[in-house]
């Protein structure tokens, strides 16, 4: 495969390349957030894709900057797109993809601090309608019927319902796992 990428997008995030063996896509690492409130919920937000114009359900979440890393760009998406910043981070898990090539790193927050929402949130260039809190269960249950936007965040979270400790940890479990 030739080492030179064509950027498909102006901002750099996806790139091309071709071979006699087909195309090959790559588009840069990112990140999401299951942010746990204090008490107990995870926040789900409904965000406008520009490429549909369809509302989606998604959670916090974003590509890695360059020269960043996984969890700074996890607290950094959260706020961005919530306005809520993350003091307490644990990966719980990774999800790669062939194509697009790539990866996504899931984290759940906790020890939420108010913080400011991006500018370009609060203009209004990336809708987000609501942020709703959501118990453990209803994001299972969410993650199940394939409600979220993005497959991989499905299977994030079926990964994450394999880890009592960490729910527990976050307050999403009770000591009996319901």
């Amino acid at each position: 495969m030739s080492d030179t990428y064509a950027n498909v997008y102006d901002d750099g995030t996806i790139r091309i390349d071709r071979s006699e063996h087909g195309w090959h896509l790559q588009t840069l690492p990112a990140v999401t957030t299951l942010l746990v409130t204090e008490n107990c919920k995870i926040v789900v937000i409904k965000e406008k894709k520009d490429s549909t114009g369809r509302w989606v359900v998604n959670c916090p979440g974003g590509m890695i900057e360059q020269g960043e890393s996984s969890e700074a760009a996890a607290a950094r998406e959260a706020e961005e797109e919530t306005g809520l910043v993350p003091t307490k981070l644990t990966k719980f898990a990774t999800v790669r993809t062939d194509f697009p090539d790539t990866y996504v790193d899931y984290y759940l927050g906790g020890n939420l601090r108010q913080g400011q929402k991006a500018s370009w949130v609060i203009a209004g260039d990336e809708e987000i309608e609501s942020a709703k809190e959501y118990s453990w269960n209803e994001v299972y249950e969410m993650a199940l019927a394939t409600e979220f936007h993005d497959p991989r965040l499905c299977v994030a979270v079926l990964q994450l319902a394999r880890q009592p400790e960490l729910l527990r940890d976050f307050g999403l479990l009770d000591g009996d796992g319901a």
